[in-house]
């Protein structure tokens, strides 16, 4: 098993968990809120940690039938995912996304350990099921690329699924996207990289599936 070392650092009101691969973690000690950044070479991006209340304030109602095959692109440590799995859904949702999944589980474990006692340590554990949920191929079709990357390698995933979601994903993120920036050459433009990357994720939809994004900054 892989050991980690961290450097932590908290005050009054956030505890910040940092390793020195570019992840970090910043969680408040009095409120729901937390998420991990990630400065590496290619990726410069914030991770949320989104509640389902969350995504219904930026994408509307998402349905969730346990007949429906989902694929969510950008996940990060949302909630979406896992509560789908829980609902008993009979195929396997595919979470799409580069994130080091072991790494940010290893992050919430130490924030967990430090804050023992707290009243957070209840929502770290939240995240530390959903973290797991995801790296359970059991449950989710873990994709651990960027979506050009995974479109490319993953054939099999082409109009496969019923709902496509990307909140806060590549849309929100583009110059990420292999796809859907540098193909663009040096005329780089970030409306034409969010329309090549939406028209890609459409590629993932079977005949009357639906895709929903997030506004587009």
């Amino acid at each position: 098993m892989t050991r980690f070392y961290f450097d932590v650092r908290d005050d009054s009101s956030r505890m910040n968990v940092h390793h020195e691969s570019g992840y970090d973690f910043s969680v408040s000690k009095k409120a729901r809120e937390a998420s991990f950044t990630c400065k590496r070479p290619g990726q410069d991006l914030t991770i949320t940690c989104r509640d389902m209340w969350e995504y219904v304030r930026a994408l509307g109602n998402i349905p969730i039938r346990r007949n429906l095959k989902y694929v969510e692109i950008g996940t990060g440590v949302g909630a979406l995912v896992p509560d789908i799995v829980k609902t008993g859904v009979k195929s396997r949702p595919t979470v799409i996304d580069p994130a080091d999944y072991g790494l940010m589980l290893a992050m919430l474990f130490e924030a967990r350990d430090r804050l023992a006692g707290s009243r957070q340590v209840r929502y770290i554990n939240e995240l530390v099921e959903r973290v797991e949920i995801i790296l359970d191929p059991s449950k989710v079709v873990l994709v651990n690329q960027k979506l050009g990357e995974a479109y490319q390698s993953r054939p099999d995933l082409a109009e496969s699924a019923d709902v496509v979601i990307d909140n806060l994903g590549p849309c929100f993120y583009p110059s990420t996207e292999i796809l859907g920036a540098s193909n663009l050459g040096d005329s780089w433009n970030r409306d034409k990289a969010v329309e090549n990357i939406i028209s890609l994720e459409a590629k993932f939809l079977r005949k009357g599936g639906i895709l929903i994004t997030s506004d587009v900054p």
